[in-house]
């Protein structure tokens, strides 16, 4: 279950950081677009910097476990599911370029 619980704590880091990284990126847009090199040469090491951040953070909890029943993967499989259909619908019409700004 460990590697499991790691994969999960990692995933949860990622999601975490991504309305910071938004908050960071949209504010400035002008700023960001008007740069002659990519601006994600700052963009993503500070995004990964707040995933560091938030992960020495919340560390000594990566292996809590809030809740262990078994019956409860029912509705996480439907939430699972919704989510990947989700990301499906929107990847036909929603291109890399638009989700890099």
């Amino acid at each position: 279950m460990a590697p499991l619980e790691t994969i999960g704590w990692i995933a949860c880091l990622v999601y975490a950081t991504i309305p910071s990284f938004w908050l960071v990126i949209h504010p400035r847009a002008h700023y960001w677009r008007s740069r002659s090199r990519s601006p994600y040469r700052v963009l993503l090491p500070a995004w990964i910097a707040m995933g560091m951040v938030l992960g020495l953070g919340t560390a000594r909890w990566r292996h809590a476990t809030l809740y262990s029943s078994l019956w409860m993967w029912i509705p996480a499989l439907a939430l699972f599911l919704a989510g990947f259909s989700i990301y499906l619908q929107a990847g036909k019409n929603f291109s890399g370029k638009q989700l890099g700004g």
